[in-house]
């Protein structure tokens, strides 16, 4: 009875992950109007004089997969005033050429080099911006992953966001741009886009004011008074440690109104799971019941655990009950098709297809990431093993390679 009462109760979950991704597919419709909305007013909107002028930090390490057009999509933003600053802590870093080639094929667009050595701090990117903030010539301060490809009114989009009321902090959700059509990079792309925007959109709409590393703008005074760069420089999850600092002093954290997209650039199964443990693992430091929670994203692992608990108390058998089972497990892949299909046509991204065994390999990967941050504190981050400290704000300590 006892294992039949556990295979029952196992059944319920699938159940309620459908529902939360229909929940979470219904906040990205709602998302993807108000970016409608935004799109088509802003040219009409009040004169470029209210547009305050902005700085963009761009940490750049190394030359990465479609960073040319990431890159080249800043220096096309429709903005009146603002200028980029590009960091890099090497000054034989190969992304030098393509940056400084960039800089003189847009000679009206104020933009600048800044070479300087890495601080030493656990964070690279924050120790890399540590030399981009002094030297930004405006208050209004938006930093920008290299890896972002942003459209035309992000700016805009950006600025919008900073004039409403009590703003501190304006940050941004993301889409996932497959570098290739290899199966590591389509998978990386399916993960961020159908599971981790949908997730952060309903967390959003359940009050949640969350900080994506993405994009992060702020003015220079508040920066200053909750500590400055160099406060988040031993933090590997800055993004979530600035917007509580925000909040902290008594601001808001909001999304604009603009959708930018990230390269996914891994090339094997192995740098994925890496890369994607590593995000995990930073979650789980943060918010570890909110974590567990997540696997209410994975409808598909649920049934497959459904069925398999099903079998093994003896409640499903075979003939007619396990066909019905696999007439469930086949509706709920459509279900899960259709709804990836709807994101998809609401924000205007690829399709990300037709095949159900994608969508199956997907959610297996990411419960079994979800899984293993929770039995762990280790993670490889820019070549280099770490460990991430507890809640509420992860920290790093450098270990040898190899060593625990």
């Amino acid at each position: 009875m006892a294992g039949i009462g556990l295979a029952e109760a196992a059944g319920m979950l699938p159940l309620l992950s459908l529902a939360a991704q229909g929940v979470g597919t219904g906040a990205v419709r709602a998302f993807a109007r108000r970016l409608e909305t935004f799109s088509a007013t802003t040219a009409g909107c009040a004169g470029e004089a209210v547009l305050p002028p902005l700085s963009v930090l761009k940490p750049v390490a190394g030359l990465e997969p479609l960073l040319e057009e990431a890159l080249t999509s800043f220096f096309r933003q429709d903005y009146p005033e603002y200028e980029l600053l590009f960091g890099l802590t090497d000054p034989a870093d190969p992304a030098r050429t393509l940056i400084e080639r960039l800089i003189g094929a847009h000679p009206n667009r104020p933009a600048r080099l800044i070479i300087a050595p890495d601080p030493g701090w656990a964070n690279r990117k924050i120790g890399n911006l540590s030399h981009l903030v002094p030297e930004a010539r405006h208050e209004l301060l938006v930093i920008a992953d290299a890896d972002i490809h942003a459209p035309p009114h992000y700016l805009r989009a950006i600025a919008a966001a900073h004039a409403e009321d009590g703003v501190g902090l304006v940050t941004t959700l993301y889409t996932g741009l497959a570098a290739s059509d290899r199966l590591p990079a389509r998978l990386g792309a399916l993960h961020i886009t159908h599971e981790f925007l949908p997730g952060a959109l309903l967390g959003v709409a359940l009050g949640r004011e969350d900080g994506f590393g993405a994009t992060l703008s702020l003015r220079r005074p508040l920066l200053e008074e909750i500590g400055g760069i160099a406060a988040l420089g031993p933090e590997i999850a800055d993004d979530a440690v600035l917007a509580k600092r925000v909040r902290a002093a008594g601001y808001r954290v909001t999304l604009a109104p603009v959708l930018p997209a990230t390269t996914v650039a891994e090339t094997t199964l192995g740098a994925l799971w890496q890369h994607e443990l590593r995000w995990a693992r930073v979650q789980r430091s943060i918010a570890p019941v909110s974590s567990a929670f997540a696997i209410l994203h994975y409808p598909i692992p649920l049934a497959l655990l459904a069925l398999g608990l099903s079998a093994w108390s003896g409640a499903l058998v075979p003939g007619a009950g396990l066909g019905l089972a696999l007439a469930g497990l086949a509706l709920l892949l459509a279900v899960r098709l259709a709804e990836a299909h709807l994101v998809a046509r609401a924000l205007a991204v690829a399709s990300p297809g037709w095949n159900p065994l994608l969508f199956v390999l997907r959610e297996l990967l990411s419960a079994g990431v979800l899984a293993a941050s929770f039995l762990g504190r280790h993670a490889l981050w820019r070549g280099e093993r770490v460990v991430i400290g507890p809640a509420p704000a992860p920290r790093l300590r450098h270990l040898r390679m190899g060593k625990t």
